[in-house]
């Protein structure tokens, strides 16, 4: 089977109403992998801080 035929077949077989859907559901999509993201940015720089903080803790505690 051609390539152009079985790429007709498939376009025919879309359902309007779906492919719809998922165009006006993707940019909830997207807004939520950008938060997903900072908040896994947010995540690693508060953990960062809080283990130089202890470790700073406690190399000032082994000085005195």
């Amino acid at each position: 089977m051609s390539l152009n035929r079985r790429i007709g077949q498939e376009a025919r077989r879309l359902d309007p109403v779906r492919t719809l859907a998922t165009v006006a559901v993707s940019p909830f999509y997207g807004f939520g992998w950008i938060v997903g993201f900072l908040a896994r940015l947010l995540w690693i720089i508060v953990s960062w801080l809080c283990s130089a903080i202890k470790i700073g803790i406690m190399d000032g505690l082994k000085r005195q």
